[in-house]
C-alpha cells in the first residue's frame, strides 16, 4: 500500500496505543496541576487574613484604660491582653487578697454580686491564642470548684468575672471587658 504524499510522515496508532498515549498526557497533566496548586496552609501563607487590617491589638496601658481603673496595688501575677476592631475586647487575669476584688469592682461601676458557681464564660478557650497559657477561667455549667462569678453591663461595655478561690485569703480574677 502506498501512502499519499497528504499522509507521508504521520505515523497511525493503533487504537490500543492512542489510548495508552492520552492516558499518560492526562496523569502528567494532573501532576503539573497538582504541584501548580498551592496547599491550603501555603494559600494561608500567600494570603493575608483580609480582617487583620481591621484589628488594632492593645497595649497594656490600653487595655487596663479599657477596663476602667488600673489593677489595685494589691493584685499580682497580672497577665492581660486586648484588641480593638469592629467591637473591643479585653481580658485579664490576676491574683488579689479577696477583701481586695469588690472595691476594686465598685470602682468600675460593677454592683452586681458574686453568685457562687456561676461563671459566664462557655469555653475555656481564650479570646486570644496568645494567651492560652493563662486563661482557664471555670465555664458555665461546670458545678466543681470553688468559685463565683458575675456579668453586668456597665455603660456600654460588658463585664465578665469569675472569682477563683486559692490559698489563704488570695483570690485568681478571670475579667474580660468587652462592647458591641
Amino acid at each position: 500500500m502506498r501512502r499519499s504524499d497528504a499522509t507521508r510522515g504521520i505515523s497511525v496508532l493503533c487504537p490500543g496505543r492512542l489510548i495508552a498515549t492520552l492516558a499518560l498526557l492526562l496523569s502528567l497533566l494532573s501532576l503539573a496541576a497538582c504541584a501548580a496548586t498551592p496547599t491550603p496552609d501555603a494559600r494561608r501563607e500567600i494570603l493575608p487574613d483580609p480582617m487583620r487590617m481591621l484589628v488594632q491589638p492593645f497595649s497594656p496601658e490600653e487595655v487596663i484604660a479599657f477596663i476602667g481603673q488600673p489593677f489595685p496595688p494589691s493584685a499580682s501575677e497580672i497577665h492581660l491582653m486586648g484588641e480593638a476592631a469592629l467591637d473591643t475586647v479585653v481580658i485579664a487575669r490576676f491574683d488579689i487578697p479577696r477583701q481586695d476584688i469588690a472595691p476594686w469592682l465598685a470602682g468600675l461601676g460593677v454592683t452586681a454580686a458574686l453568685e457562687p458557681a456561676y461563671s459566664p464564660f462557655f469555653s475555656t478557650r481564650p479570646p486570644f491564642g496568645e494567651a492560652s497559657s493563662w486563661w482557664a477561667p471555670p465555664i458555665a455549667g461546670d458545678k466543681t470548684g470553688n468559685f463565683s462569678g458575675l456579668y453586668q453591663q456597665v455603660g456600654s461595655k460588658q463585664y465578665e468575672v469569675v472569682v477563683v478561690e486559692a490559698e489563704g485569703d488570695q483570690v485568681t480574677v478571670y475579667l474580660q471587658v468587652f462592647n458591641t
